[in-house]
């Protein structure tokens, strides 16, 4: 839980970091200082803060994770950022009455739109970095009978620090013991795809064997490998 705040917390710094950068450039611009004197732009600036802050805790950004590429950077941010210009263009509207120029506003999100996505990239670049020194090496078993693909996107994403020791089409629960032992396993990936139905029994060995298990499809639906490995173990 420790890891997840931090890593979060690092998060919206970054992007406050970013926003309140692009703040400054265009209060530069339109009135040659980074800081405008009267009352109404200190709560524009606390304004544009606490929205980011909100924003960001209300929407999915935990999910945001060293595993994304730069495409996925943009359009998991968008949204996001989208929303934040939403709130402080009404603000702007109703409780500043149209206090600065539009321009002004206008530059504001141009630069908040390309520092936020560039500083979010510096933070996948910078976290890649960290976890493979923090993370020690994980003994991994997956069963999947895709296990192939399941292997090359965790090799894609060596910050996992993920030493895959074995792979196999498919597994019984009651194997499960056998297995954590022989391998001196770490983390079990399991594709359940139709067998929905043995998760419980799966899940009632592993908290036995104290052995952290991840299942693949879990509700017999297709999802995205790269997301379900990303969101797990950057928060555990």
């Amino acid at each position: 839980m420790k890891l997840k705040f931090n890593i979060n917390l690092s998060k919206v710094l970054f992007d406050l970091i970013a926003i309140n950068i692009a703040l400054g450039i265009a209060n530069l611009i339109i009135f040659y200082t980074f800081w405008v004197d009267g009352w109404s732009y200190p709560s524009l600036f606390i304004f544009i803060n606490l929205s980011t802050l909100l924003v960001f805790f209300l929407s999915s950004q935990s999910h945001f994770n060293p595993s994304f590429t730069f495409k996925k950077i943009i359009r998991f941010s968008l949204k996001y950022l989208l929303a934040i210009i939403l709130f402080v263009t009404i603000y702007w509207l109703i409780v500043l009455d149209k206090k600065y120029y539009f321009v002004h506003l206008g530059l504001f999100y141009s630069f908040t739109l390309i520092l936020t996505i560039f500083f979010r990239f510096i933070w996948v670049k910078i976290f890649s970095i960290l976890l493979r020194r923090i993370f020690t090496t994980k003994n991994l078993m997956i069963v999947s009978y895709d296990h192939q693909k399941i292997i090359q996107t965790v090799l894609h994403n060596d910050w996992l620090k993920y030493s895959i020791v074995h792979s196999l089409n498919e597994m019984k629960p009651s194997e499960m013991t056998l297995y954590t032992k022989q391998f001196d396993l770490d983390l079990l990936i399991i594709d359940l795809k139709e067998k929905n139905d043995l998760k419980e029994e799966y899940k009632q060995i592993s908290d036995r064997l104290n052995l952290p298990l991840l299942f693949l499809n879990p509700d017999s639906k297709k999802a995205k490998l790269e997301r379900i490995i990303g969101e797990y173990k950057l928060f555990t």
